[in-house]
């Protein structure tokens, strides 16, 4: 009688998680068809918090960055940014074409070298502007 218990919880158990699961890949499925006619930005960054807030000092290099990028070599970028958190949570959605080729490797990679010690930053390329209005 115990076993036969023991298997009826186990294969409810085992259901569940299947359901859970097939669930949780239509989800999935369902974000990723949303995003697929959005615009693509050649540069996300976002600036996100774990409970105490973002990285104010890289937010600053960043706009650094920026700022003396576009003055020393004459070029506007185009910026998208969206704040979308509690806590100073912003996305900087970057539209880089304007740019050579040459021009958006080496201000994707000054952003990368500027950013690579914060761990509050998620650097994506070629990705839609997640938190952007609608």
């Amino acid at each position: 009688m115990k076993t036969i218990l023991k298997l009826a919880i186990v294969s409810t158990l085992i259901a569940a998680l299947n359901i859970a699961c097939k669930t949780q890949q239509e989800n999935t499925r369902q974000s990723h068809n949303q995003h697929e006619g959005e615009k693509k930005y050649e540069l996300v960054v976002s600036f996100f918090s774990v409970a105490y807030g973002i990285d104010s000092k890289a937010l600053t290099g960043l706009d650094h960055l920026i700022q003396q990028d576009t003055t020393q070599n004459g070029y506007s970028i185009q910026l998208l940014k969206t704040p979308w958190g509690r806590e100073g949570e912003i996305d900087y959605c970057f539209d880089l074409s304007a740019l050579s080729n040459q021009q958006k490797k080496s201000f994707i990679a000054s952003v990368k070298s500027v950013l690579a010690e914060s761990k509050l930053v998620h650097i994506n390329e070629n990705a839609p502007c997640r938190h952007a209005a609608r």
